[in-house]
Protein backbone atom coordinates (compact mmCIF):
# COMPACT_ATOMS: atom_id res chain seq x y z
CA UNK A 1 0.00 0.00 0.00
CA UNK A 2 2.88 2.35 0.77
CA UNK A 3 4.25 1.75 -2.73
CA UNK A 4 0.97 2.86 -4.29
CA UNK A 5 0.90 6.06 -2.26
CA UNK A 6 4.39 6.88 -3.50
CA UNK A 7 2.86 7.56 -6.92
CA UNK A 8 -0.30 9.22 -5.66
CA UNK A 9 1.09 11.28 -2.79
CA UNK A 10 1.34 14.61 -4.60
CA UNK A 11 -1.29 13.87 -7.24
CA UNK A 12 -4.49 13.27 -5.27
CA UNK A 13 -5.73 15.28 -2.32
CA UNK A 14 -9.29 16.44 -1.66
CA UNK A 15 -8.10 19.36 0.47
CA UNK A 16 -6.35 21.05 -2.42
CA UNK A 17 -7.92 24.30 -3.65
CA UNK A 18 -7.03 27.42 -5.60
CA UNK A 19 -6.25 29.31 -2.41
CA UNK A 20 -3.58 26.73 -1.47
CA UNK A 21 -1.93 27.05 -4.87
CA UNK A 22 -2.03 30.85 -4.81
CA UNK A 23 -0.48 31.05 -1.33
CA UNK A 24 2.25 28.55 -2.21
CA UNK A 25 3.05 30.33 -5.48
CA UNK A 26 3.35 33.71 -3.75
CA UNK A 27 5.58 32.33 -0.98
CA UNK A 28 7.66 30.26 -3.40
CA UNK A 29 8.21 33.24 -5.71
CA UNK A 30 9.43 35.33 -2.76
CA UNK A 31 11.74 32.49 -1.69
CA UNK A 32 13.04 31.99 -5.24
CA UNK A 33 13.79 35.71 -5.63
CA UNK A 34 15.63 35.72 -2.30
CA UNK A 35 17.94 33.02 -3.68
CA UNK A 36 18.73 35.11 -6.77
CA UNK A 37 19.60 38.29 -4.85
CA UNK A 38 21.32 36.41 -2.00
CA UNK A 39 19.00 37.74 0.71
CA UNK A 40 20.24 35.28 3.33
CA UNK A 41 18.05 36.65 6.13
CA UNK A 42 14.89 36.09 4.10
CA UNK A 43 16.04 32.67 2.87
CA UNK A 44 16.58 31.50 6.45
CA UNK A 45 13.24 32.96 7.54
CA UNK A 46 11.48 31.05 4.77
CA UNK A 47 13.35 27.78 5.30
CA UNK A 48 11.70 24.92 7.23
CA UNK A 49 13.01 25.16 10.85
CA UNK A 50 13.44 21.40 11.32
CA UNK A 51 15.49 21.30 8.12
CA UNK A 52 17.72 24.09 9.46
CA UNK A 53 18.29 22.09 12.64
CA UNK A 54 19.16 18.99 10.63
CA UNK A 55 21.79 21.02 8.75
CA UNK A 56 23.49 22.11 11.97
CA UNK A 57 21.63 25.35 12.70
CA UNK A 58 21.38 28.81 11.15
CA UNK A 59 25.09 29.61 11.26
CA UNK A 60 25.97 26.34 9.53
CA UNK A 61 23.35 26.92 6.85
CA UNK A 62 24.53 30.51 6.37
CA UNK A 63 28.12 29.31 5.99
CA UNK A 64 27.00 26.74 3.41
CA UNK A 65 25.12 29.33 1.36
CA UNK A 66 28.03 31.78 1.41
CA UNK A 67 30.44 29.05 0.32
CA UNK A 68 28.12 28.23 -2.58
CA UNK A 69 28.11 31.91 -3.56
CA UNK A 70 31.92 32.05 -3.51
CA UNK A 71 32.08 28.86 -5.60
CA UNK A 72 29.77 30.45 -8.18
CA UNK A 73 31.86 33.63 -8.24
CA UNK A 74 35.01 31.58 -8.76
CA UNK A 75 33.27 29.82 -11.65
CA UNK A 76 32.15 33.21 -13.03
CA UNK A 77 28.52 32.21 -12.62
CA UNK A 78 25.54 33.99 -11.14
CA UNK A 79 21.78 33.61 -10.88
CA UNK A 80 19.80 35.72 -13.34
CA UNK A 81 16.28 34.82 -12.25
CA UNK A 82 14.09 32.09 -10.74
CA UNK A 83 10.55 31.16 -11.75
CA UNK A 84 8.02 28.69 -10.41
CA UNK A 85 8.01 25.83 -12.87
CA UNK A 86 5.40 23.58 -11.23
CA UNK A 87 3.27 23.31 -8.10
CA UNK A 88 2.01 19.91 -7.01
CA UNK A 89 -0.97 18.92 -4.90
CA UNK A 90 -1.10 19.76 -1.21
CA UNK A 91 -1.43 16.84 1.22
CA UNK A 92 -1.30 16.68 4.98
CA UNK A 93 0.32 14.37 7.52
CA UNK A 94 -1.03 15.23 10.95
CA UNK A 95 -0.67 18.98 11.47
CA UNK A 96 1.85 19.25 8.61
CA UNK A 97 0.91 20.17 5.05
CA UNK A 98 3.29 19.44 2.20
CA UNK A 99 3.64 20.27 -1.47
CA UNK A 100 6.30 19.34 -3.99
CA UNK A 101 7.18 22.32 -6.18
CA UNK A 102 9.72 22.95 -8.91
CA UNK A 103 11.77 26.15 -9.24
CA UNK A 104 13.43 26.85 -12.58
CA UNK A 105 16.66 28.78 -12.09
CA UNK A 106 18.40 30.68 -14.88
CA UNK A 107 22.18 30.94 -14.44
CA UNK A 108 24.64 33.08 -16.38
CA UNK A 109 27.85 31.16 -17.06
CA UNK A 110 30.97 31.79 -19.17
CA UNK A 111 29.42 29.42 -21.71
CA UNK A 112 26.10 31.27 -21.89
CA UNK A 113 22.77 31.17 -20.10
CA UNK A 114 21.50 27.85 -18.79
CA UNK A 115 18.46 26.71 -16.84
CA UNK A 116 18.07 24.04 -14.20
CA UNK A 117 14.90 22.75 -12.54
CA UNK A 118 15.26 22.20 -8.79
CA UNK A 119 12.53 20.44 -6.76
CA UNK A 120 11.67 21.84 -3.32
CA UNK A 121 9.52 20.62 -0.46
CA UNK A 122 7.04 23.25 0.73
CA UNK A 123 5.80 22.77 4.31
CA UNK A 124 3.15 24.51 6.38
CA UNK A 125 2.55 23.65 10.03
CA UNK A 126 -0.65 24.52 11.93
CA UNK A 127 -1.89 26.80 9.14
CA UNK A 128 1.09 29.14 9.41
CA UNK A 129 3.36 30.31 6.58
CA UNK A 130 4.76 28.13 3.80
CA UNK A 131 8.47 27.38 4.17
CA UNK A 132 10.86 25.45 1.93
CA UNK A 133 13.96 23.31 1.52
CA UNK A 134 15.53 21.50 -1.41
CA UNK A 135 13.86 18.12 -1.85
CA UNK A 136 17.07 16.36 -2.82
CA UNK A 137 18.46 17.00 0.65
CA UNK A 138 16.10 14.33 1.97
CA UNK A 139 18.89 11.97 0.94
CA UNK A 140 21.06 13.43 3.69
CA UNK A 141 20.67 11.12 6.73
CA UNK A 142 20.32 13.96 9.27
CA UNK A 143 17.54 15.51 7.18
CA UNK A 144 15.87 12.22 6.34
CA UNK A 145 15.60 11.31 10.03
CA UNK A 146 13.51 14.43 10.71
CA UNK A 147 11.09 13.73 7.87
CA UNK A 148 10.49 9.99 8.29
CA UNK A 149 6.77 10.08 7.47
CA UNK A 150 7.35 12.20 4.40
CA UNK A 151 10.17 10.02 3.05
CA UNK A 152 8.00 6.91 3.50
CA UNK A 153 5.50 8.32 1.03
CA UNK A 154 7.51 9.86 -1.79
CA UNK A 155 10.24 9.10 -4.26
CA UNK A 156 12.89 11.69 -3.50
CA UNK A 157 13.25 13.78 -6.66
CA UNK A 158 16.58 14.88 -8.04
CA UNK A 159 17.77 18.13 -9.56
CA UNK A 160 17.39 18.35 -13.31
CA UNK A 161 20.37 18.62 -15.66
CA UNK A 162 21.60 22.02 -16.79
CA UNK A 163 20.11 23.00 -20.12
CA UNK A 164 21.86 25.71 -22.14
CA UNK A 165 19.66 28.12 -24.06
CA UNK A 166 19.86 28.45 -27.81
CA UNK A 167 21.38 31.60 -29.31
CA UNK A 168 17.87 32.95 -29.95
CA UNK A 169 16.78 32.28 -26.37
CA UNK A 170 20.06 33.70 -25.09
CA UNK A 171 19.47 36.98 -26.95
CA UNK A 172 15.93 37.17 -25.58
CA UNK A 173 17.06 36.55 -22.02
CA UNK A 174 19.89 39.09 -22.24
CA UNK A 175 17.28 41.82 -22.72
CA UNK A 176 16.87 41.33 -18.96
CA UNK A 177 20.61 41.93 -18.45
CA UNK A 178 20.24 44.18 -15.40
CA UNK A 179 17.39 42.37 -13.69
CA UNK A 180 19.55 41.33 -10.73
CA UNK A 181 20.71 44.90 -10.22
CA UNK A 182 17.13 46.14 -10.45
CA UNK A 183 16.08 43.56 -7.87
CA UNK A 184 18.69 44.91 -5.47
CA UNK A 185 17.59 48.47 -6.12
CA UNK A 186 14.05 47.37 -5.29
CA UNK A 187 15.01 45.25 -2.28
CA UNK A 188 17.06 47.99 -0.62
CA UNK A 189 14.56 50.74 -1.52
CA UNK A 190 16.93 52.85 -3.59
CA UNK A 191 16.46 55.46 -6.27
CA UNK A 192 18.83 54.94 -9.21
CA UNK A 193 19.38 57.35 -12.09
CA UNK A 194 21.58 55.95 -14.83
CA UNK A 195 24.16 58.59 -15.83
CA UNK A 196 24.60 59.41 -19.52
CA UNK A 197 27.71 58.61 -21.51
CA UNK A 198 28.57 55.20 -20.02
CA UNK A 199 28.36 51.60 -21.22
CA UNK A 200 26.52 49.50 -18.61
CA UNK A 201 27.05 45.81 -17.81
CA UNK A 202 25.74 43.41 -15.17
CA UNK A 203 28.57 40.87 -15.53
CA UNK A 204 29.87 39.91 -12.09
CA UNK A 205 33.41 41.13 -11.39
CA UNK A 206 35.38 39.66 -8.51
CA UNK A 207 37.47 42.16 -6.47
CA UNK A 208 40.42 40.92 -4.39
CA UNK A 209 42.26 43.21 -1.97
CA UNK A 210 46.05 43.53 -1.69
CA UNK A 211 46.23 43.72 2.11
CA UNK A 212 45.05 40.25 3.11
CA UNK A 213 44.51 38.81 -0.38
CA UNK A 214 40.88 37.91 0.32
CA UNK A 215 37.73 38.36 -1.73
CA UNK A 216 36.71 41.96 -1.04
CA UNK A 217 33.42 42.18 -2.89
CA UNK A 218 31.65 41.37 -6.13
CA UNK A 219 30.67 44.12 -8.53
CA UNK A 220 27.06 43.50 -9.57
CA UNK A 221 26.70 46.39 -11.99
CA UNK A 222 29.30 48.50 -13.77
CA UNK A 223 29.58 51.57 -15.93
CA UNK A 224 32.51 52.11 -18.30
CA UNK A 225 33.43 55.53 -19.64
CA UNK A 226 34.85 56.25 -23.10
CA UNK A 227 38.17 57.22 -21.52
CA UNK A 228 38.52 53.84 -19.79
CA UNK A 229 37.36 54.51 -16.23
CA UNK A 230 35.23 51.67 -14.80
CA UNK A 231 32.68 52.36 -12.07
CA UNK A 232 31.55 49.28 -10.15
CA UNK A 233 28.64 48.99 -7.71
CA UNK A 234 28.62 46.38 -4.94
CA UNK A 235 26.07 45.47 -2.28
CA UNK A 236 26.79 43.97 1.14
CA UNK A 237 23.69 43.18 3.17
CA UNK A 238 23.38 42.96 6.96
CA UNK A 239 25.55 40.46 8.84
CA UNK A 240 23.71 37.71 10.75
CA UNK A 241 26.69 35.59 11.72
CA UNK A 242 27.24 36.24 15.45
CA UNK A 243 30.91 35.42 15.08
CA UNK A 244 31.42 38.48 12.90
CA UNK A 245 29.46 41.00 14.94
CA UNK A 246 32.36 42.16 17.09
CA UNK A 247 36.09 42.59 17.07
CA UNK A 248 36.84 45.20 14.41
CA UNK A 249 37.26 48.89 15.24
CA UNK A 250 34.53 51.30 14.20
CA UNK A 251 34.90 54.96 13.31
CA UNK A 252 35.55 55.76 16.98
CA UNK A 253 38.22 53.05 17.35
CA UNK A 254 36.00 50.88 19.57
CA UNK A 255 34.43 47.48 18.78
CA UNK A 256 31.21 47.94 16.86
CA UNK A 257 28.11 46.29 15.50
CA UNK A 258 28.84 46.08 11.74
CA UNK A 259 25.15 46.47 10.94
CA UNK A 260 25.33 49.98 12.42
CA UNK A 261 27.92 52.42 11.14
CA UNK A 262 29.77 49.54 9.54
CA UNK A 263 32.85 50.46 7.55
CA UNK A 264 34.20 47.13 6.27
CA UNK A 265 37.65 48.61 5.58
CA UNK A 266 39.29 48.33 8.96
CA UNK A 267 42.72 47.92 7.37
CA UNK A 268 42.35 50.95 5.07
CA UNK A 269 42.75 54.66 5.75
CA UNK A 270 39.42 56.32 5.07
CA UNK A 271 37.72 59.68 5.43
CA UNK A 272 34.19 59.87 6.81
CA UNK A 273 32.13 62.32 4.75
CA UNK A 274 30.20 65.15 6.50
CA UNK A 275 26.80 64.11 7.90
CA UNK A 276 24.88 66.89 6.13
CA UNK A 277 26.42 65.97 2.77
CA UNK A 278 25.77 62.26 3.41
CA UNK A 279 22.12 62.84 4.26
CA UNK A 280 21.48 65.20 1.34
CA UNK A 281 23.33 63.19 -1.29
CA UNK A 282 22.61 59.59 -0.30
CA UNK A 283 20.01 59.78 2.51
CA UNK A 284 22.26 57.31 4.33
CA UNK A 285 23.50 57.03 7.92
CA UNK A 286 27.18 57.09 7.01
CA UNK A 287 29.43 57.56 4.00
CA UNK A 288 33.19 57.30 3.63
CA UNK A 289 35.82 57.54 0.91
CA UNK A 290 39.13 55.69 0.66
CA UNK A 291 41.78 54.40 -1.74
CA UNK A 292 41.33 50.70 -2.40
CA UNK A 293 44.39 48.68 -3.39
CA UNK A 294 43.55 45.51 -5.25
CA UNK A 295 45.66 42.42 -5.60
CA UNK A 296 48.21 42.81 -8.39
CA UNK A 297 47.44 39.34 -9.75
CA UNK A 298 43.69 39.99 -10.01
CA UNK A 299 43.27 43.48 -11.51
CA UNK A 300 39.80 44.52 -12.60
CA UNK A 301 40.87 46.36 -15.74
CA UNK A 302 43.79 44.10 -16.55
CA UNK A 303 46.25 46.86 -15.74
CA UNK A 304 48.05 48.16 -12.66
CA UNK A 305 45.19 50.50 -12.02
CA UNK A 306 44.18 52.44 -8.95
CA UNK A 307 40.79 52.63 -7.26
CA UNK A 308 38.93 55.32 -5.36
CA UNK A 309 35.95 53.95 -3.47
CA UNK A 310 32.90 55.44 -1.73
CA UNK A 311 30.94 53.47 0.85
CA UNK A 312 27.31 54.36 1.52
CA UNK A 313 25.87 52.77 4.66
CA UNK A 314 22.26 52.44 5.89
CA UNK A 315 21.87 50.90 9.34
CA UNK A 316 20.60 47.30 9.21
CA UNK A 317 19.81 47.61 5.49
CA UNK A 318 22.91 47.48 3.27
CA UNK A 319 26.37 48.83 2.54
CA UNK A 320 26.84 50.03 -1.03
CA UNK A 321 30.29 50.54 -2.42
CA UNK A 322 30.87 52.62 -5.57
CA UNK A 323 34.35 51.80 -6.85
CA UNK A 324 36.12 53.98 -9.44
CA UNK A 325 38.92 52.09 -11.22
CA UNK A 326 41.36 54.26 -13.15
CA UNK A 327 44.96 54.39 -14.39
CA UNK A 328 47.68 57.04 -14.40
CA UNK A 329 46.67 57.73 -18.00
CA UNK A 330 43.08 58.74 -17.21
CA UNK A 331 43.49 59.87 -13.60
CA UNK A 332 42.91 63.47 -14.70
CA UNK A 333 39.30 62.54 -15.56
CA UNK A 334 38.52 60.84 -12.23
CA UNK A 335 37.10 63.90 -10.48
CA UNK A 336 34.82 64.64 -13.43
CA UNK A 337 33.38 61.11 -13.42
CA UNK A 338 32.89 61.12 -9.65
CA UNK A 339 30.94 64.36 -9.93
CA UNK A 340 28.91 63.04 -12.89
CA UNK A 341 27.80 59.97 -10.90
CA UNK A 342 27.54 61.62 -7.48
CA UNK A 343 23.74 61.59 -7.38
CA UNK A 344 22.97 58.33 -9.20
CA UNK A 345 22.14 56.33 -6.00
CA UNK A 346 20.05 57.46 -3.05
CA UNK A 347 17.93 55.74 -0.40
CA UNK A 348 14.26 56.57 -0.58
CA UNK A 349 13.06 59.01 2.05
CA UNK A 350 10.84 56.64 4.02
CA UNK A 351 13.59 54.10 4.78
CA UNK A 352 14.57 54.24 8.45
Amino acid sequence: MRLITILLFFLINPKVNAQDTSAIRLAAKTYANAIVIRNYALIIKMTVPSYIKSMGGQNALLHKMKKEEIDMIDAQERYVESDINKIGKTINIGSHYYNLIEIKQTIKTPGGLCTIVVPYIAEKVNSKIWQFFEAGHLNIPSVRSRFKELTKNINIPRRGMRSFLSSQQFTKEMVKYNRSFKEQIRQYELEYIEPNGYTASDSAINVVDSVVGHHHSTIRYSLRSKDGILIGITFNGPIYDDGKLNGFPGTDGLPYDPNKNWIPIFHWKYKVLPKEYTKKTYNSDLAAIYDFYQHKNVPVLGLNEKCKSIIIHKDNVVDIEIMYFYTAKNEHALKRHMEATEHMLKFKEYIN
